[in-house]
């Protein structure tokens, strides 16, 4: 029986390529420029790229951050400094809080039946300034960061991290809603979770690249209202 729920927030909760998007624009605007033709094609595929080795434990948040718009701006051709840029990025995003469709509907249903925690590889200042300014972080008993943590989701010893301040809850008894087949999903099954992938994207999971092993969540839902047909 379900009793808890884990969010994830980026392009679960929260839309993060919206929120990046405008954050690169304003960052842009600091040095009297307009964001570049196809920016955001290749900010999603680097950034996707550079997240997946997070999750498999080759890179760390930090080096993420000292490499990220390096690489996007040697592939647009752009010279600029990208450590640089990366920290006026961080700092519009950090008050960035576009909610996805149906994201504070699904809250207010689920937070009367379950208790609900947030689940996120991103800052813990950051992600909980987001969800103040969305609207959203009263829904949630805690959130629970990689930095809080101290170990990068979707580690055992992230989520051990998780459960060690959940003593009366068993894992058969949370469900992790996310939009990462590897964070939340094959990182949810393989430590002991029910699993509710949020195909955000609409993808199909055989043409999703890199991945270890296939994914197999127990649901699928492609909008947050579905998650009322299951919880």
């Amino acid at each position: 029986m379900i009793k808890a729920v884990f969010f994830d927030i980026d392009n679960t909760l929260l839309d993060f390529n919206k929120c990046a998007f405008t954050s690169m624009e304003k960052a842009f605007e600091l040095r009297g420029m307009k964001s570049p033709a196809r920016l955001q094609q290749v900010f999603v595929r680097i950034n996707d790229c550079l997240w997946r080795r997070i999750e498999k434990g080759e890179l760390t948040r930090e080096g993420l951050q000292k490499i990220r718009f390096n690489l996007i701006f040697a592939e647009l051709g752009i010279e600029l400094d990208g450590i640089e840029f990366e920290r006026d990025f961080q700092e519009a995003l950090s008050i960035s809080s576009e909610k996805v469709d149906g994201a504070e509907d699904i809250l207010k249903y689920l937070s009367g039946k379950y208790r609900l925690f947030v689940t996120s590889n991103a800052p813990h200042s950051q992600q909980t300034n987001r969800l103040e300014l969305a609207g959203l972080a009263k829904y949630f008993e805690s959130i629970f960061t990689s930095g809080l943590i101290g170990h990068p989701k979707p580690s055992k010893d992230f989520f051990n991290g998780c459960m060690a301040f959940l003593p009366e809850l068993s894992r058969q008894e949370i469900i992790i809603i996310g939009d990462s087949l590897t964070a939340d999903i094959i990182g949810g099954a393989e430590n002991g979770f029910k699993t509710c992938w949020f195909n955000y994207g609409k993808i199909v999971i055989s043409e999703k690249l890199g991945l270890s092993k296939e994914p197999k969540p127990d649901y699928t839902v492609s909008s947050l209202g579905e998650i009322k047909n299951i919880l």
